[in-house]
Order: structure tokens, then sequence, then C-alpha cells
């Protein structure tokens, strides 16, 4: 409402998507491997880092593909690293804010080591992200495609509420019918869209 044009702006698109991600699929996850669960904190800590991870990648894998042509295999290694020292960061940093309304001679020492937290975590995030074989580069898929990825995360979010409405058999159907559609139109789209065009646009300099 305040300004439309972030839904075009990468950091809403992977912050909200991220968020999305944890919020619907978070306790999926957690409920199915929740037998496994140990009753070791390191242990716990970090099953629980990795749900969270796939969580998040699950929403935001097609807006990464999308906008950089790029696979991260290592983001849960990442992510186990980052994740207690980011929410060391939040918290810290919201009392900071509060805290700067009051005393500004207070917060400098604060300020400072979560500068330097900060530091840290881009050093963690450049190092893991330039180990050898920790992305590959993938080709920008059809949006068509990306539109169907996100209706299968929708449906199995939502399938037993989709479930109580319209009957299995019938779903299944609406599923394959809803496959074809896709590869066909993307086919079409495919011939359609051969014509390779370069623009030139004389402004008069030489």
């Amino acid at each position: 409402i305040y300004n439309p044009y972030f839904i075009r702006d990468i950091g809403f698109l992977l912050s909200y998507g991220g968020v999305i991600g944890i919020i619907g699929f978070y306790n999926i996850f957690r409920t199915k491997f929740q037998d496994k669960f140990e009753k070791n904190k390191i242990t716990k800590y970090i099953k629980e880092s990795l749900i969270i991870s796939f969580s998040v990648q699950i929403v935001i894998l097609p807006i990464n593909i999308m906008l950089f042509n790029n696979v991260s295999i290592i983001f849960f290694i990442s992510n186990i690293l980052v994740l207690p020292l980011i929410g060391g960061v939040i918290i810290t940093s919201i009392f900071i804010i509060i805290t700067s309304f009051i005393n500004l001679q207070i917060i400098y020492p604060l300020a400072r080591i979560v500068n330097i937290v900060l530091k840290l975590i881009i050093f963690i995030t450049k190092f893991l992200a330039n180990l050898p074989f920790s992305n590959f580069l993938v080709i920008t898929p059809d949006f068509i495609y990306v539109i169907f990825y996100y209706l299968v995360l929708i449906y199995v979010l939502f399938r037993k509420q989709i479930s109580r409405i319209i009957n299995k058999k019938v779903l299944k159907k609406i599923f394959i019918i809803t496959v074809i559609i896709t590869i066909i139109t993307n086919c079409i789209i495919n011939i359609i869209n051969k014509k390779f065009t370069i623009y030139f646009v004389d402004v008069g300099q030489r």
C-alpha cells in the first residue's frame, strides 16, 4: 500500500518469501520429523535450523533462479552458522533503537559489537559462497513453470481444505489436465516467440 513497486524489489521478494516459507512449511516438516528430534541441544538446534532453511528455500528457490540463475547447495551450512548470530543482532538492534531515544552514549559499545558481528556474518557467507561447488548456475525457467510450481506449493499447504471441497479423483484429473496445459502452452509460446530483435536507439552522439 505504501509503495506498490516494492513487489518488484529483490529484498522484499526474498524476505517475505522466506517468512511465508517458515510459516507455511516449518510445522509440516517439524511434525514429520518430530520423532527424530533428539534430546541433545546441539543436534536439536541443527535439525531445527535445517528445517527452517528448507522451509525458506522451498518458497524462494524459483525467485533465486529467476533473478540470479543460481542455486546454492550449501545454504543449510551457512544458515546453521549464521542464524544464531542474526538472532542476537536483531534483538540487540531493537534494544539500540529504543535506547537511542534516551541516551546515545549507552548504545555506542553495543553498536560496535553489532558491527563486528555483522562483519563476521558477511565474512562467513562470502567464504562459503566462494567454496568450489558451493552453487551452480541454471537457466532461467519459463514463467509458466514458476506459476505451476507455486500452485503445487499452495495445494500442499491447503490440500486438506481443497480435499473437502473437491473430490480426490476430480482433483487428480485437474492436476493432470493442468500439467498437460502447462506443457502445451509453453511449447506454443516457444514456437511463436522465436524472433530475436535488437533495437539500437540513435541519440545523435558520435
